[in-house]
């Protein structure tokens, strides 16, 4: 791999990465997951998984190391933050966690290496949320609560 994937879906760059860390790093199997919130559902199946705890706006992948998780969003090039996870990420900082915001595969391949070869993460200061503050999660809860009353309105009007 090489250069930056610009034209690249978030399941391709997470595909390329999830492989490509399982093949240099056969221990991480089980340790770095997918977390599938999103996708397409009949109405049936989004309500049990709903009951089952299907929380929109948790980041993509988990990684577990050495006692902590290590939590990524991927987006492709320019995809944008959604409410849900504006509020999730600030959710997961009241509780000390950071979500990193990933857009290559790359970012997150060298992300998970740092992790494993216990290398400082301060390099990657400039990849976390920068919706991953606390103090702001009544903010994008009334966010979250307008836009579902928006959303509401509109599939009435139509």
């Amino acid at each position: 791999m090489s250069g930056i994937e610009t034209n690249f879906s978030e399941a391709k760059i997470q595909q390329l990465a999830v492989a490509e860390i399982r093949n240099k790093f056969p221990e991480t199997y089980g340790c770095l997951y997918h977390v599938p919130n999103g996708g397409l559902r009949d109405k049936r199946t989004a309500s049990i998984l709903k009951g089952q705890g299907v929380v929109p706006g948790i980041p993509d992948l988990h990684f577990i190391w050495e006692g902590k998780i290590y939590l990524i969003e991927v987006k492709d090039h320019d995809g944008p933050i959604s409410s849900e996870q504006k509020l999730i990420h600030a959710q997961h900082k009241v509780h000390g966690l950071d979500t990193y915001v990933f857009r290559t595969s790359e970012q997150i391949i060298y992300f998970v290496t740092y992790i494993i070869q216990g290398k400082s993460l301060h390099g990657f200061n400039r990849f976390i949320s920068p919706y991953s503050v606390a103090e702001n999660v009544e903010l994008y809860r009334e966010e979250l609560s307008a836009l579902k009353i928006k959303r509401l309105q509109q599939r009435k009007a139509a």
